[in-house]
């Protein structure tokens, strides 16, 4: 088994203490250090020295260096501990320990060499256009003249991982390009993905002083959160309502993303199924961008009806089948919680399972060892029923059949909508709504992103502030 160790600006630390990573077959993947909150406290009194040794480099230079990280990430074997680590043992590790399927996490390798590829234009979308130049200045010491000037606003980032999907750490990696170090406290059920971003980083040429790696419990995340100049973490209402108020911390929550079908593309909605199915479907169901309800004006009935007959006879397979799309439960006590949710939500008379007459079969398994969730389309009644907007971390949607004229107000709140309309007064409600994080006008799936747009919140905005400089003639005075 693979044993990670703490970080500490780049530098290796076995500690004392070890935790274990579990895997979905009830035996453990591998173990990890433990930080107590004491020592990443004591760790960030470095943050500036950490901080000026990033901005010895040029950004075309860090651009260069996460290109070919990206490379060495999905190519290259690395570090894993004491272990070395191909890509395929990367990938088999992942899904061993987050019940992905082998196929969805060579996606998201695909998709994390990508976005490290294209740093340049994710820039360009969360700096608006700025010249690098621009962001150069900003490292700089001394005065240089211009119209504009950026102030740091951070010295270090410190972000709090979730487990449910590894294409997550996309959200932190342009940090690096702006010259600030991340100190990283990586899920429970997934500490590998960001080791390896962290060890490509390393081959790559990029000083060690970037990374800090601290596998901790929620004392430690608290701390991280609490004590780096500016903070992402990716979590629940709970983790919302505990940092509400504090701007140096961005929360990113479950993701509620929507399709919306018009009433102008309704009557044709079998030609617009395999967007949705693939809105629902990808990556398991896991990504807080997969689609967990979809809005109709009318043909409720029929569309779930459709989405059952795709969806629900998807097969449970072992996770390194070709053809698995289904995603076993690390913690079996979360797959029979969820279950007996959805079983009481099914007895309310107020939502019908569209996918069971298709399934054949219970919804929860155990198969391979491990513990399943079977694709699940529910037919909501009642717009205030609980699991009218539920989202879970498997293969299921919810389909809620309201008035044409509802349909903005439903969409909202949702990290991605996908808007099959050509209607322009609903494009534009939807466009106007401020808690729709992302619009897609047309037959483009939620998960399919768009790298030089920020999908959510702004990392930029959070580690820099933009002032005007305004520069006067000492001869005129």
């Amino acid at each position: 088994m693979p044993c990670l160790p703490i970080l500490r600006w780049g530098e290796p630390y076995q500690s004392m203490e070890q935790l274990d990573v579990p895997g979905c077959d009830g035996v453990p993947a591998g173990t990890m250090g433990w930080a107590n909150p004491g020592l990443i406290r004591r760790d960030l009194r470095r943050a500036e020295e950490a901080s000026a040794c990033l901005a010895g480099l040029s950004t075309r230079r860090w651009l260069e260096i996460a290109a070919e990280a990206g490379a060495r990430f999905a190519e290259d074997t690395l570090p894993c501990g004491d272990a070395q680590q191909t890509p395929e043992d990367w990938v088999a590790l992942t899904a061993r320990s987050t019940g992905l399927p082998h196929a969805a996490c060579r996606e998201h390798m695909g998709k994390l060499r990508q976005v490290l590829v294209s740093l340049e234009a994710v820039l360009s979308g969360l700096t608006r256009g700025l010249p690098l130049a621009e962001l150069d200045a900003a490292s700089a010491t001394g005065f240089a003249p211009g119209s504009l000037r950026l102030v740091r606003l951070a010295s270090s980032l410190g972000v709090v991982l979730p487990s449910n999907a590894p294409g997550v750490n996309a959200v932190w990696l342009p940090a690096l390009a702006l010259k600030v170090p991340v100190l990283l406290k990586p899920g429970r059920n997934d500490p590998w993905t960001p080791f390896r971003l962290a060890q490509a980083f390393f081959a790559a040429g990029c000083p060690r002083q970037a990374f800090g790696f601290y596998p901790s419990g929620h004392d430690g995340g608290e701390t991280l959160l609490r004590s780096c100049a500016a903070g992402l973490v990716f979590g629940g209402p709970a983790a919302a309502a505990r940092f509400a108020g504090i701007s140096s911390v961005q929360v990113h929550g479950p993701g509620h993303s929507k399709v919306v079908i018009g009433a102008d593309r309704i009557d044709r909605w079998h030609e617009l199924l395999d967007v949705v199915v693939d809105s629902v479907q990808a990556n398991a169901g896991r990504s807080c961008i997969n689609a967990s309800t979809v809005v109709v004006p009318s043909e409720g009935a029929a569309l779930a009806k459709a989405l059952g007959r795709r969806l629900g006879p998807l097969p449970v397979l072992p996770l390194d089948h070709e053809a698995a799309g289904v995603a076993s439960f690390p913690d079996p006590r979360t797959a029979r919680a969820i279950e007996q949710r959805l079983e009481a939500g099914l007895a309310s008379g107020a939502v019908e399972d569209a996918a069971a007459p298709f399934r054949r079969g219970p919804r929860l398994v155990e198969a391979h060892g491990q513990t399943w969730l079977r694709p699940t389309v529910l037919r909501v009644l009642d717009p205030g029923h609980p699991l009218a907007r539920a989202e879970l971390p498997f293969v299921c949607v919810s389909v809620l059949e309201v008035p044409a004229r509802e349909l903005a107000r439903e969409a909202a709140h949702s990290l991605v909508v996908c808007a099959l309309s050509e209607d322009s007064a609903l494009l534009s409600a939807l466009s106007r709504t401020p808690s729709i994080g992302r619009l897609h006008a047309g037959p483009r799936p939620t998960i399919r992103i768009d790298h030089g747009q920020p999908m959510e919140g702004n990392l930029f905005k959070l580690l820099f502030q933009q002032r005007a400089l305004s520069m006067a003639s000492w001869q005129d005075a």
